[in-house]
């Protein structure tokens, strides 16, 4: 029973972890596309990362 619920809840952890970054390279890869104009990429966060 725990082999499946660790492995579920750590792919849970690294999906929502790994959102933010994932969103980015979407947004990234559409702007080197062409599909959408140029800009910097929107940073919420407070933090090192964000200002």
């Amino acid at each position: 029973m725990s082999l499946v619920i660790v492995p579920a809840i750590l792919f849970l952890f690294l999906f929502f972890f790994f959102k933010p970054l994932r969103t980015s390279a979407l947004l990234a890869n559409k702007m080197s596309l062409g599909e959408v104009p140029l800009k910097p990429l929107p940073i919420t966060r407070m933090d090192e990362v964000g200002i």
